[in-house]
């Protein structure tokens, strides 16, 4: 009897580090989105969806990583048969664990995004969203299903090579347009935000980094489409390994980064100033003012949400001032906030697009 593992060498081995890095950089994500989150008082669904998803994803990383240890990327002249019943079991729980984190990991972006256009009037966006939900709810519960029914760890599938090709480029053929969907979805949410196109840029290249994945999705066809060849099966199974951790890490990574921007100062709106030559005006709130128009006395202050005395760290917004606007808050019971223009003597409702901490 030969051994019963292997140490990863080669491409194994490119794709045991890369799997090790994709797992630190996706539990530091997490952690420092969940952190940010705390300290806001924010923490909601959204957020314990991402945990989900990041769970599983380390299920399938550490699947991976037994893998290369028993056969996966390594040629066939390295294994022995001991080691190619192993690799079957370990092909089987990766099988199952991708599908997990691949659906958690869409439906944490989905649930983030909808958070985000929460309050932005974008109905049609909403429902968008929602339709992808259901589409990775159906198709994850779908294949998940499949596995536990038509394969066995010990035994693999019962169906045949044809129809599990089928089933699988189906899956991905979904999965393909579901991320085309978020990569354009956040387009259409940012289009209205009053900011500054360079923020507005910058966001959107972090909302749409989550269609990256995408590529990542198609690059694993090629790998699949090998293994069904003859010779070096478990060698060829690794690029289709590796692409599809590449695609649940950027998944995941990429469902953090809207709530990390404050802690790079290039994305955080919170520290925008008012335009060149013109100065924020800001009316503190009173008793006796209502905040339906603008007093005489107004400041000139630099425009900076964190030294507004009567909004507080809790009530906080998001939201870039026009050129000799200014915020009145209402009394404090009602918890809403005007713009006005003290020098044209008109009010008119604040679109607070982002009055939550995102």
């Amino acid at each position: 009897m030969g051994p019963s593992s292997l140490r990863p060498t080669g491409f194994a081995e490119t794709i045991l580090i890369i799997t090790i890095l994709l797992g630190v950089l996706c539990a530091v994500a997490v952690a420092l989105r969940t952190w940010q989150r705390i300290r806001d008082q924010n923490f909601h669904v959204d957020d314990g969806v991402t945990w989900i998803g990041l769970i599983f994803n380390l299920f399938q990383y550490a699947v991976v990583i037994w893998g290369t240890t028993v056969g996966i990327g390594s040629p066939d002249s390295m294994l022995n048969q001991e080691m190619v019943t192993s690799t079957g079991q370990a092909a089987y729980w990766l099988q199952v664990t991708y599908v997990l984190a691949m659906g958690f990991t869409k439906a944490s972006v989905c649930s983030t995004l909808l958070r985000i256009n929460k309050g932005t009037g974008h109905w049609k966006t909403t429902w968008a969203l929602w339709l992808i939900m259901i589409t990775v709810t159906a198709s994850t519960t779908s294949l998940t299903l499949y596995y536990f029914i038509r394969c066995e760890a010990s035994r693999g599938c019962q169906a045949s090579a044809d129809s599990m090709v089928v089933v699988y480029f189906l899956w991905v053929g979904v999965y393909i347009l579901v991320d085309i969907a978020l990569a354009v979805v956040p387009l259409f949410i940012i289009r209205g935000l009053n900011m500054k196109k360079s923020l507005k840029l910058s966001l959107g290249v972090i909302l749409a980094l989550g269609g990256v994945a995408c590529l990542a999705s198609i690059l694993r066809i090629p790998g699949r489409l090998d293994y069904e060849s003859d010779g070096d099966k478990l060698y060829k199974l690794g690029s289709s390994v590796l692409w599809g951790e590449v695609e649940t890490g950027l998944g995941i990574i990429a469902c953090c980064l809207p709530m990390l921007r404050k802690l790079v100062r290039s994305f955080d709106t919170d520290h925008a100033s008012a335009a060149p030559g013109r100065p924020g005006y800001y009316q503190p709130g009173s008793s006796g003012h209502s905040g339906q128009t603008p007093s005489n006395d107004v400041q000139h202050l630099p425009y900076d949400m964190h030294h507004i005395p009567s909004l507080g760290a809790r009530h906080s917004t998001i939201t870039q001032l026009e050129e000799g606007r200014c915020i009145t808050p209402t009394p404090a019971s009602s918890q809403r906030h005007h713009l006005c223009d003290p020098e044209r003597g008109w009010t008119c409702p604040a679109r607070l697009s982002w009055a939550k901490q995102y």
